[in-house]
């Protein structure tokens, strides 16, 4: 590898790092960058690729989120965009005056139930009230996707689970206690990149797989599992990567 390469290596390696807040670059980025270098030589990569560019966003929002004692960010933030979602979801299924299977008062649908528990989780991991706070999230993620499961058996207006797939995922994400929690891009991705796949998928068993109508089910829940295993890789990935600075520095 030539010089020039070299450089331009270092420099993709250098702008991966940027997820990370100036100052603890400033005090661990080199070492950190050494690291990667390190690992990059032993592979033979040019760059940071798709899983080290992950695990170095998961890593780097991590820091930038962390806050006062006991609030979690990573609690906050997917409570956040959930609740926002079923703002935005309640005005589109405003339907005063009409009369649809599963409609309840002016919405066409149960979902504003698990939306106000989300609201009310939110609530509470603003107040610092983490665990409560949690236990609230997981019961809204099983209201939407029970709801979910039921409106499809019973040819409800919504919602399907290609919408409440992504929005229970980020209650799971605020309830899950992992080491390397995930936080805005990542809750981001779950419920915008999720969603769209979920659509995909759904119409993947609606038209090939018609003879298996548990596939329209299955499959979805399937993708949710596999997103959420991928994100919780890639955040023990970022803590071994810090641990492995000298005396706990990334801590």
């Amino acid at each position: 590898m030539t010089t020039n390469e070299d450089a331009r290596r270092t420099d993709r390696f250098r702008r991966a790092l940027r997820w990370y807040p100036a100052a603890w670059r400033d005090e661990h980025g080199e070492v950190l960058l050494g690291i990667l270098l390190d690992e990059a030589d032993d592979r033979g990569h040019r760059g940071p690729g798709i899983g080290q560019r992950t695990t170095l966003a998961v890593g780097g929002l991590r820091h930038r989120l962390r806050s006062a004692p006991g609030r979690s960010p990573s609690t906050i933030v997917p409570l956040a965009l959930a609740t926002a979602f079923f703002v935005f979801y309640a005005v589109v299924n405003w339907s005063p005056g009409v009369s649809h299977p599963g409609a309840i008062g002016p919405f066409t649908n149960p979902s504003f139930l698990a939306g106000t528990l989300f609201a009310i989780a939110l609530g509470l991991a603003l107040a610092a009230r983490t665990g409560a706070a949690r236990a609230t999230a997981l019961l809204a993620a099983a209201t939407e996707l029970s709801i979910a499961l039921v409106a499809a058996a019973a040819g409800w207006l919504g919602p399907d689970l290609s919408t409440a797939g992504p929005v229970a995922a980020l209650g799971v994400l605020a309830v899950v206690p992992w080491r390397g929690r995930v936080a805005a891009v990542m809750s981001v991705l779950l419920l915008v990149g999720l969603s769209a796949l979920l659509t995909a998928v759904d119409a993947l068993g609606a038209t090939v797989l018609t003879d298996v109508p548990a596939a329209r089910v299955v499959l979805p829940l399937a993708v949710i599992a596999a997103v959420l295993l991928a994100l919780a890789l890639a955040a023990r990935r970022a803590t071994l990567l810090e641990r492995s600075l000298p005396r706990g520095v990334g801590a």
